[in-house]
């Protein structure tokens, strides 16, 4: 009686251990393509320090990965000797004398370091969906405006109404809401 006592309690606990025993779920990983924002902080040789910020443009296929680095999405310089693995990208960027980026894709940002001659630098970078180049952008937003206008002008109201969001609230400068 005393071994199937002992049986039952250590088949208790093992079925009890399973149980609360969750499985701690990965961190989700964002994809390296796109755009990144965030900052960088400089140092040189003489030990200065300076803060900035950092755009990073990366656009990978099954065969290659290429991209661009700046302070602005608008003052951009292109990387050469892109690789991606295990989750690492690096890459070269002939700037101030040639830096070596190493960044680490860690669930929804890239972080990591840059080594060259003359400055080093710590990164931390998040996804920026919505940041685009100047051009990009303002055609983006043209071809937006003449959508809205040509619907207007048509008398499109169903057309019209779909680009205007639903919780749209108009002011009256006298009177208020409308």
């Amino acid at each position: 009686m005393v071994k199937k006592t002992g049986c039952l309690c250590f088949v208790w606990m093992f079925a009890a251990a399973a149980c609360w025993a969750q499985p701690v779920p990965a961190q989700a990983i964002a994809p390296i393509s796109g755009t990144w924002f965030g900052s960088i902080i400089l140092t040189d040789s003489n030990g200065k320090r300076s803060h900035d910020t950092a755009v990073l443009v990366v656009a990978s296929s099954s065969t290659s990965i290429s991209g661009g680095m700046g302070r602005t999405i608008d003052q951009m310089t292109s990387w050469t000797d892109g690789s991606l693995r295990d989750h690492k990208l690096a890459f070269h960027l002939d700037a101030a004398g040639g830096l070596d980026f190493t960044l680490t894709n860690i669930g929804d940002h890239l972080a990591g370091s840059a080594t060259g001659q003359r400055l080093n630098g710590q990164l931390d970078l998040r996804p920026a969906p919505g940041l685009l180049p100047h051009e990009p952008l303002q055609k983006e937003i043209m071809a937006a405006d003449r959508q809205l206008y040509k619907a207007f002008e048509a008398c499109d109201v169903t057309g019209y109404a779909a680009l205007l969001s639903s919780d749209l609230e108009f002011y009256q400068d006298h009177t208020g809401k409308t």
